[in-house]
């Protein structure tokens, strides 16, 4: 579709290189005098002479130059030309035309020099070497193509020397130094295959190896050939360090923004004493450290709280104190002085026998053990008496007549004979009870569910009685177990297998295999209990493990993501932008939003195109009314930095005219005819 101009071009002395004028079948309609086209069915140049079209170089349709040739002469004396051969000079038509090939007998004529560079005319039969007649003796082939054969030599007087190919076959080539050679097989093409989707690379295709999001590629890097260069784009944040960092992640997981945050912040800690309700202290909050009874605290020095224990009572030395008062908390808080006391005289001290004695003053009061009792003088006023029963005489334990000492009634002491002491009269053992090798003989069957069992009891109620009795592991890569094996019999599968072709299907480690009679014999006497569970894979359910410290809660056999971080709710709106901040698993910690405001100098990495687009300001209207071929648009846009263009809205082609900027809000448009009403739409960018 072409470009309307409907103004004027002036190229002010320009060319006009590489013009094709309009090419159509018949005569267009003229616009006015001095329109050309050229007409495609004559092959004529044509021009409107403001009535009609007419073609250039016939009569009357402009100036015709006649200039001689090779051998002719042309003058021109007002509207007449006169052109004439040449015979005289060296340009004479002899000396200018070309060499005359082939027979010149019989009464052929021919123009000859006369030797006073003149032409003349003369017969051939007339030249002084006759008719010129003769006959070919032979005729012979200089070629260096070994495929080349002469058909038939020698050629005398007429004849044809034919030259024929010789050799060669089907799909074969003639190469230059004039062998055959068979065509090689043609280039069949490739397919090249992406994430999504294949293709096909035929001969000649051209495989464009483009960037996606975050990659560009490149070819021709300096110092590389047959090189492609695969490079990941760098976003808008500098390579650094970032303290307590908020950044922000695009969906190739490239950080694209990122900034550092206060070092070694706090969220907030608990703290909580001997009793009460524990407190939240959050960032700013003040940690009071307060004394209680007769406890004080000090702030001094950074970091450091001072607890002292107040003053109670009066310091000081208390000789024989009379009274001492002490407070809740076990403080003394008054002593009152005594006075010394008395002295002794003497006293008397006697036994079960032997003569009673005096102890007076400065006398040393001796307590001495007997047989099985040592005495001693462990602290100040103070004789520990204790039994010792290695001092008593070794007795030997025969029968069941030897005494021994009870305590009868927590009152009477006496002599029992060991006999007649019963075993339940002894207390419950707080250990293993162990009998040596000796047996536990008369006991009658259990009837509680804590009663001991005999060995009759239990091979007659449970051995051979179908109950399950676990017996261990089993390895089925070896047969199972027959001889001595009773109903109920369990084992656990330790190593998988058949038992040797004994079970189908397969027995798995963990699978349970329980005894159907005494004696198993085949695959039918015992009962397979599969499993079919092992540790979950990617692909293969079984039994997971749930690491509470990956940030699980299990609960009721339910697994949860512990509850971080704000919470459910949403935050942001279309005008806003979003901020989060992520622990080292992914979760959402916090999250905040801000009104949007960004700079144009915040705005980089766009093409100029896309950057003027962006910041653009525009004014779009149609003008025409069918008279005016000067309009003026005001557009009020305030500047002489716009950009002007126009369309035709009947069809939308692109439309050319002189446009002028009169002042920063107006501009003028002038047209070679008045379009139309409301036929041109203009549109004016303002740009930033």
């Amino acid at each position: 579709m072409a470009i309307k101009f409907l103004d004027s071009i002036d190229l002010t002395g320009g060319e006009i290189q590489n013009v094709i004028v309009q090419n159509l079948g018949t005569n267009p309609t003229g616009l006015g005098a001095g329109q050309i086209y050229y007409n495609t069915a004559a092959n004529e140049l044509r021009y409107y002479n403001g009535t009609s079209f007419v073609t250039l170089g016939t009569a009357g349709a402009g100036i015709q130059t006649i200039t001689g040739g090779a051998g002719i002469t042309a003058t021109t004396a007002g509207n007449a030309s006169t052109v004439e051969v040449d015979y005289l000079g060296l340009d004479n038509v002899i000396l200018s035309s070309a060499a005359l090939v082939g027979d010149i007998s019989g009464t052929m004529q021919i123009l000859v020099n006369n030797g006073s560079n003149n032409a003349v005319r003369a017969a051939v039969s007339s030249l002084p070497f006759g008719t010129g007649d003769g006959s070919v003796t032979s005729v012979g082939l200089s070629t260096n193509i070994a495929a080349f054969v002469v058909a038939s030599s020698p050629i005398t007087t007429s004849g044809v020397i034919t030259l024929n190919l010789s050799g060669g076959s089907a799909g074969q080539f003639l190469r230059q130094d004039g062998t055959w050679a068979s065509v090689p097989a043609g280039y069949s093409g490739w397919t090249i295959r992406g994430d999504a989707g294949t293709d096909v690379v035929a001969s000649g295709d051209i495989v464009d190896i483009a960037g996606g999001t975050g990659i560009s590629t490149s070819l021709g890097v300096v110092g590389t050939t047959n090189t492609l260069t695969v490079t990941l784009d760098n976003t808008l944040v500098v390579a650094g360090a970032y303290t307590s960092a908020n950044i922000t992640v695009d969906a190739q997981g490239r950080i694209t923004a990122a900034s550092a945050g206060g070092a070694g912040t706090m969220t907030s800690f608990d703290v909580t004493g001997d009793g009460g309700t524990a407190q939240t202290i959050a960032n700013g909050n003040t940690l009071s450290i307060l004394g209680g009874t007769a406890l004080s605290s000090i702030s001094g020095a950074t970091d450091k709280v001072t607890i002292n224990h107040d003053d109670i009572g009066t310091a000081g030395t208390f000789a024989y104190p009379s009274s001492i008062v002490t407070n809740a908390q076990g403080h003394v808080t008054s002593v009152v002085a005594g006075v010394a006391p008395g002295t002794m005289s003497s006293f008397s001290v006697g036994a079960d026998s032997g003569t009673a004695q005096s102890i007076t003053n400065g006398n040393q009061l001796s307590i001495l053990g007997g047989v099985g009792i040592v005495t001693a003088a462990s602290a100040t006023d103070t004789i520990t008496i204790t039994t010792d029963l290695d001092e008593l005489p070794s007795l030997s334990a025969i029968g069941f007549d030897n005494d021994i000492v009870f305590l009868q009634d927590q009152n009477t002491q006496g002599r029992v004979a060991m006999s007649s002491v019963p075993l339940d009269y002894w207390g419950a053992p707080d250990g293993d009870l162990n009998i040596d090798t000796h047996k536990l003989i008369n006991v009658v069957d259990p009837t509680l569910a804590q009663d001991a069992a005999t060995k009759n009891y239990v091979d007659t109620t449970f051995a051979g009685s179908g109950a399950l009795i676990y017996q261990g592991g089993y390895d089925a890569s070896t047969a199972p177990p027959s001889a001595g094996v009773k109903q109920g019999w369990t084992y656990a599968v330790t190593v998988a297998g058949t038992g040797g072709g004994f079970f189908n299907p397969a027995l798995e480690v963990g699978d349970l295999i329980i005894a159907n009679s005494n004696t198993p014999t085949t695959a039918a006497d015992w009962t397979e209990i599969n499993k079919n569970i092992d540790v979950a894979t990617a692909t293969v359910q079984g039994i997971a493990n749930f690491p509470t410290a990956g940030g699980l809660s299990v609960s009721a056999g339910a697994v949860r993501l512990t509850t971080t971080g704000p919470g459910v709710g949403s935050v942001g709106s279309a005008s806003q932008s979003l901020s989060i901040t992520t622990d080292d698993k992914g979760r959402v910690t916090a999250r905040s939003a801000q009104a949007i405001a960004i700079t144009s100098s915040q705005v980089t990495n766009f093409s100029g195109s896309v950057s003027g687009i962006i910041s653009a300001q525009k004014f779009v209207d149609s003008i025409g009314d069918g008279v005016s071929t000067s309009i003026v648009v005001t557009h009020g846009l305030g500047t002489f930095d716009v950009m002007i263009q126009f369309y035709d809205n009947e069809n939308g082609e692109t439309i050319i005219t002189g446009s002028t900027r009169q002042t920063p809000d107006d501009i003028l448009v002038t047209f070679t005819s008045a379009p139309a009403a409301s036929q041109i739409r203009v549109m004016v960018y303002a740009m930033a």
